[in-house]
């Protein structure tokens, strides 16, 4: 069997401990910048120390520096790494090509994981990232059974994918809505969870309608690894270190038993319910045709169900609960009530008495008789997870004769050291034995568990102090050892790097849905690309065959798709990329990166056009300053990509009964935004907001899709337009 990696996360060194007792085998962790969890503790000065923890303990660490960078924080950028090498980072996950290729240039021999967010699903994707200078990627969630298998047999790719925890609503978490709706960037680390509130469709459907439920692949461990899955990841760098332990601990266990017909799931499933869990799992990620990814009722942890309550008696300020249940809590633990479904009010256990049938608590919050008891915190189940200590076997020899001093040789696999110690005296009476020494070695051995292969001796005497003293030489080599041999061998560089200039278009480039719109903007001077809303309908082929104009990929195709988008391509005068996969036809055809190819900065362009992108268009989270061919100038920022149909996740049916049209979502504060729909072998959907018009049309990218003729006029001729929000010539910066 082959060897296969758990990979945990870690937010700060506690979880970090965790998830090294529990059993990981790498963890991956952020320092305090450029990474997407900025609101995780991370680490600063203590990260040589956290790798020199997981290292000595046989623990891979992989540091997160998945975010977007800006040109003026590239120096930051480059000490941060050069520290992290310095440190023994074992491999750096990367969002930003930019960030990848001022990497690949300026150190020698550094291993570059493409983090999720670089959104590869599919083969000519993974390609694009071998070739860009990545030994391994994590694929998107979104990835099918189908493509994973061909991504492992057409590649020399490390695989890894998320098997457990939070899942973004937006494909692959490339995601704008909380840019533009509170100007903290997702892809900057600083997620406001927009996804996670309370939204009304047009039609009165209120629930958290873009909640998604926690991965939970447990039970599909070997269909992954048999697809060619290497790296098996846990989501949760946010998440308390009882989770991190729990987590790490039952996928330790699943691993290690793979295929074997005794592994009990459900048991182990319900351990992961205890520590997080949103009314219940997505158990399928997108491997299967199937749907049912939201929890529209719940967006927090609602736990297991343990009961129901049988009374209820208020004392002053305080109400006794009593509760019907076989299990019986004790201090520390956490419940959730419902009522009719809905969460009501949440309690930590304090003082707990046991009753007939069940046991009482008590809390300051009004609770219903016949409410249903979640537990949400199991303190037993977090704490006993959290006691495991995991130590490096050692093999160690003794050498024990008369007048010479004793030898102790200590083996950590092909890994070997040698001490000596206090010279050995005659035995008197009693000799010293190998249970002595054993039972010596094993008291205060830190992160080593040394078990004695070979003991030699001819009666000698050693004092306890002295068999210490001599265990203590022996951890100190071997952490020398083990540390010296795990220090990193990547060299830094310093490399002038020669980056492309841009020359930016005079012409705009027009981004339209159909012939009808196509007409009423073709007498302008721009270049004109297809973005339709049925890619394999006839009549998306019929118009490339009798027009001059590009076509907009779609950011997300599966293989079998790609092998009708080739038709569609061969037809185009160019394409407009939306993610890697679209690099396939550079060289073949003019390839422009859109802007949710995330260009953020001057090394992002050097890294596509070295990979054949003619043109670049900046992320929609650049501002104006950002000298690139194209920025983005006016259209509907599509905030996130859905590749569920929201129609059947909150009104079920099928597609025969769909109500999709006019499909909107508007939040507590009244902002609305609306849900547009595009096809390819299935439906996909994108969420915008307001129309947003910069103004400035010279060299810009522009979409039209969805205006009026009279409110494309206005757009195209700099001016307001009614359709949504002018932000005028103004400059704006993501945080």
């Amino acid at each position: 069997m082959k060897n296969l990696e758990l990979l945990s996360p870690c937010g700060d060194f506690e979880t970090l401990k965790a998830a090294v007792g529990a059993g990981a085998d790498a963890v991956y962790l952020g320092g305090k910048n450029f990474n997407a969890r900025a609101k995780a503790n991370n680490f600063g000065d203590d990260l040589p120390e956290a790798i020199n923890y997981a290292h000595l303990r046989g623990v891979k660490v992989y540091l997160t520096l998945n975010t977007l960078v800006y040109d003026d924080e590239f120096p930051a950028l480059l000490n941060a790494v050069k520290e992290a090498v310095e440190a023994g980072a074992d491999a750096f996950i990367v969002q930003d090509m930019g960030v990848a290729y001022f990497l690949k240039e300026n150190f020698e021999d550094i291993e570059l994981h493409l983090s999720t967010q670089g959104g590869v699903h599919n083969l000519p994707g993974a390609l694009a990232a071998q070739k860009m200078g990545f030994k391994r990627i994590v694929l998107s969630r979104e990835t099918t059974l189908e493509d994973i298998k061909d991504i492992k047999k057409h590649t020399t790719l490390e695989l890894e994918f998320f098997v457990q925890g939070a899942l973004c609503s937006s494909f692959s978490g490339n995601c704008y809505i909380s840019s533009f709706a509170s100007g903290d960037s997702g892809n900057r680390g600083r997620c406001a969870q927009l996804c996670r509130l309370k939204y009304t469709t047009s039609d009165k459907k209120e629930g958290y309608l873009m909640s998604t439920k926690d991965l939970c692949l447990l039970d599909k461990l070997k269909i992954l690894s048999d697809a060619g899955i290497d790296s098996f990841k846990i989501e949760g760098r946010l998440r308390r270190a009882g989770y991190v332990a729990t987590a790490t601990k039952v996928y330790r266990e699943a691993i290690d038993n793979l295929g074997s017909k005794n592994y009990n799931f459900e048991s182990a499933k319900l351990e992961l319910k205890k520590v997080f869990c949103r009314g219940n799992f997505n158990d399928s990620a997108y491997l299967y045709d199937n749907f049912k990814k939201l929890q529209t009722k719940f967006n927090s942890h609602t736990g297991v169900k343990i009961g129901k309550v049988s009374s209820v008696k208020k004392f002053k300020d305080i109400f006794r609960v009593e509760v019907l249940s076989e299990y019986f809590p004790v201090k520390g633990d956490g419940v959730k009530f419902f009522t009719d479904g809905e969460e009501s009010s949440s309690a930590g256990v304090g003082n707990v008495e046991k009753i007939k049938g069940g046991f009482a608590i008590y809390t300051k919050y009004g609770v219903k008789k016949d409410d249903d008891v979640y537990l949400t915190l199991d303190k037993r189940l977090e704490q006993e997870n959290l006691s495991f200590d995991k130590k490096t076997d050692v093999n160690f020899e003794i050498n024990a004769l008369k007048n010479r001093p004793i030898v102790c040789k200590c083996a950590i696999g092909s890994l070997s050291v040698s001490v000596e110690g206090a010279v050995c005296d005659k035995a008197k009476s009693l000799s010293l034995t190998a249970d002595e020494v054993q039972r010596a070695f094993a008291k205060g051995a830190e992160c080593f568990n040394f078990r004695l292969s070979e003991f030699k001796t001819d009666s000698v005497f050693l004092t306890k102090a002295q068999l210490n003293e001599l265990r203590r030489k022996a951890v100190e080599a071997l952490k020398s050892a083990v540390l010296k041999q795990s220090r990193s061998k990547v060299k830094y560089k310093k490399k002038d790097i020669v980056l492309p200039k841009c020359n930016p278009s005079i012409r705009p480039l027009i981004v339209f849905a159909d012939e009808t719109e196509y007409n009423s903007l073709s007498r302008y001077d721009a270049d004109f690309a297809l973005c339709p809303q049925d890619y394999f309908d006839i009549s998306t082929e019929n118009f490339l065959k009798t027009h001059k104009a590009g076509l907009v990929l779609p950011n997300v195709a599966t293989g079998r798709e790609i092998a009708k988008l080739d038709t569609l391509v061969n037809l185009a005068e160019f394409v407009v990329s939306q993610n890697l996969w679209g690099l396939k036809y550079a060289g073949f055809k003019k390839v422009i990166a859109s802007p949710m190819m995330n260009v953020f900065n001057r090394y992002a362009i050097a890294a596509f056009k070295d990979a054949g992108v003619d043109r670049c268009v900046a992320s929609y989270e650049q501002n104006l300053k950002f000298e690139c061919d194209y920025r983005f100038a006016a259209g509907y920022v599509p905030y996130m990509t859905f590749l569920y149909c929201p129609a059947r996740e909150i009104y079920g049916g099928d597609c025969a009964n769909c109500k999709i049209k006019n499909f909107t979502y508007t939040d507590g504060r009244g902002k609305r935004y609306s849900l547009l729909r595009y096809r390819l072998n299935r439906c996909c959907f994108t969420l915008i907001g307001k129309f947003t018009n910069i103004r400035k049309i010279s060299g810009g990218y522009v979409d039209l899709r969805g205006l009026t003729a009279a409110e494309a006029d206005c757009v195209m001729n700099e001016k307001p337009c009614k359709a949504g929000e002018d932000i005028g010539k103004s400059e704006f910066r993501i945080n």
